[in-house]
């Protein structure tokens, strides 16, 4: 009841703030989802316990409060994923949270195209393919300045902390910081476009043993930047970080149109046991040219860690990420539906795979009613000693069913389909299927697998029936 009654003071607020300032206009945009899931071994484990049927329910409410063209304030808040039937919604009781999910002043320089924003807001570098930047595309605290120089060349720079234990508990220390900036060089000709960037983060000095070594730290939110052997308290102090990569765009052979990315990636820590360095590629060819039909052709590649990455001082081969909440392929192992994002969390165990496919994007036969089809196979390219090497701790970036080694292979088919049932609500129904073999030699032994778990994996499927509002 408090918080309902929290939720409506806040939205009197809001109203009554636009009321009373009329030089201000308010602009209210949202959405609002649910969807019921049927899943199988999402786990690629038949002995572990899922929960084969839930629903979910989520809105986002946003408000722009905008003085001209030039100047304003966001807000959007949001309300779930709220799962039915849960402590927070089983009959008679509602404590739902309402989360500010951001909140930023966006404007432009006087005189000028130089756009400005500061606050919490959507942070992502430059992606072509995918849905997102694999290394960060995230809300977050963060300023960005951008521009161009002229009609082909532009510029985007920003600050971004990413973490902050400002105020030092027992458990955690001062000097606990996690920081990064960003560059990017958007161009723009003819038929081509790439924006090269670079992203450097840099950590206070004891904000390492902060986030993974003691209670109550963020670590789920950064594994990431660990290497498999980074585990256990001592982790070291400090660590830096970097990226450099771009994405590319070409449609001057229109209606064939190629996208494309390329990121490499190197964390340096204290402690040689917690480098990290690898890359990350991806191409897409996709054919424009029906108007019932467009066929895609992906493949991605990410590097995955040799045999010696959890032993001694050995530092890992997989690409250091932050937060790649938007990239996917696929419907299931590599990327989540039109609600639900990502099924596994594929930016600290995933990983280290390499993928071919393709899509049948946009088929319609009928007004009103769209279907996808995606064939993909994917193979991991960890070595399969992985599996077996003794790490230091509990292992964070090693996981039975989600770690691909080089002789684990899967095979996923995604069916999607929407029907517009008014121009703001769209229903949709989505099947997916994955066919499992993992290495089983690999797996038998392995530290990372319980001696209940199938060690060559189980077959697993995903099927959705959603309501997608927006407004």
């Amino acid at each position: 009841m408090k918080r309902t009654m929290l939720l409506a003071c806040l939205l009197v607020f809001v109203l009554g703030m636009a009321a009373s300032a009329s030089a201000v206009e308010l602009g209210v945009s949202g959405q609002f989802n649910t969807q019921a899931t049927w899943k199988n071994d999402g786990d690629l484990d038949s002995e572990l316990t899922d929960q084969d049927f839930m629903v979910r329910s989520r809105l986002r409410t946003q408000f722009d409060f905008m003085a001209n063209e030039n100047l304003k304030a966001v807000l959007q808040l949001e309300i779930g994923h709220v799962d039915w039937g849960d402590a927070n919604t089983y009959m008679g009781n509602s404590p739902i949270a309402v989360e500010v999910r951001r909140m930023f002043l966006d404007f432009n320089w006087p005189g000028t195209e130089i756009n400005i924003k500061a606050g919490m807001m959507p942070v992502s570098l430059p992606a072509s393919f995918g849905g997102g930047n694999i290394v960060l595309d995230e809300e977050a605290m963060a300023v960005a300045v951008g521009g161009a120089f002229n009609d082909n060349v532009g510029f985007l720079v920003g600050w971004t902390r990413l973490y902050d234990d400002a105020d030092a508990t027992a458990t955690m220390t001062n000097n606990s910081q996690l920081d990064a900036v960003f560059a990017a060089l958007p161009l723009t000709f003819d038929g081509v476009s790439l924006a090269p960037y670079f992203a450097y983060g840099y950590t206070g000095g004891n904000t390492l043993n902060d986030m993974f070594g003691v209670a109550g730290g963020p670590s789920n939110n950064f594994l990431g930047l660990l290497a498999p052997n980074a585990t256990g308290a001592a982790r070291g102090d400090t660590a830096n970080v970097w990226w450099l990569g771009t994405n590319f765009e070409m449609d001057m052979f229109d209606p064939f149109v190629l996208r494309a990315d390329v990121v490499y990636g190197a964390l340096s820590g204290d402690r040689n046991d917690t480098d990290r360095s690898g890359w990350f590629g991806d191409i897409a060819l996709e054919y424009t040219g029906w108007d019932f039909l467009t066929p895609e052709l992906f493949f991605v590649y990410t590097s995955g860690e040799d045999g010696n990455s959890t032993q001694g001082d050995g530092g890992s081969e997989r690409l250091p990420v932050l937060s790649g909440q938007n990239w996917g392929v696929g419907g299931f192992f590599l990327g989540g539906d039109w609600y639900s994002g990502q099924d596994v969390g594929w930016d600290d165990n995933i990983l280290g795979f390499w993928a071919l496919g393709i899509s049948l994007k946009d088929i319609s036969f009928y007004e009103g009613l769209t279907h996808g089809l995606t064939f993909m196979y994917i193979q991991g390219t960890n070595d399969k000693n992985l599996a077996n090497e003794d790490a230091s701790g509990s292992g964070y970036n090693v996981a039975y069913g989600q770690t691909l080694l080089e002789d684990d292979d899967l095979f996923e088919i995604d069916l999607t389909n929407e029907y517009v049932i008014y121009e703001e609500l769209v229903a949709h129904v989505d099947f997916s299927y994955l066919w499992v073999d993992l290495d089983e030699d690999a797996w038998e032994m392995g530290q990372y697998r319980t001696a209940a778990q199938d060690s060559n994996g189980d077959d697993a499927f995903k099927f959705t029936v959603g309501l997608g509002y927006n407004f």
